[in-house]
């Protein structure tokens, strides 16, 4: 009495037999993604790293030049109130332009970004120069010195 759509245990048997078990398929394996991603972080970095570096080599001056007038504004403070005199304020200010604008040694001959202003350049050198060197000299420091120093740093930062 087997029907068309029933199956006898004997062919259910045999059926089951010839089937293959079924297996889930495996976890995914994540370490070659995560060492993947880790690569990427390090190339990143070393990237980043690089580029400030050689950013810093391409643009030395502007960032010279920024740290001697944030430098000069201190300076300015402390002569503006009394901390520091004229003559030890002239030798500060000397090494602030010297360094701001990348000068191997100070000369009454200007820098070359500088050559249109070389008569002020000469007079604000040469009445530095006094107050370092003459203790008996009656210049004094006035505060448009710091203005002109400023001005001349600001142009050597735009130079490069």
């Amino acid at each position: 009495m087997t029907s068309a759509n029933t199956i006898t245990a004997e062919e259910l048997q045999v059926i089951t037999r010839q089937l293959a078990d079924i297996e889930m398929p495996p976890a995914p394996d994540w370490q070659p993604l995560l060492i993947t991603a880790g690569v990427l972080i390090v190339f990143i970095a070393v990237a980043l790293m690089l580029y400030r570096v050689n950013r810093q080599k391409t643009h030395p001056t502007e960032n010279i030049a920024a740290s001697a007038i944030a430098e000069l504004n201190k300076l300015q403070q402390q002569w503006q109130q009394k901390e520091l005199n004229d003559h030890h304020a002239a030798y500060r200010l000397c090494t602030l332009l010297r360094i701001g604008l990348q000068l191997r040694q100070l000369t009454a001959t200007p820098p070359q970004q500088l050559a249109s202003q070389a008569s002020q350049w000469q007079s604000t050198i040469e009445q530095l120069k006094q107050l370092r060197y003459d203790h008996n000299t009656n210049n004094q420091l006035n505060s448009d010195i710091f203005e002109q120093i400023r001005a001349w740093l600001n142009e050597g930062r735009t130079t490069c």
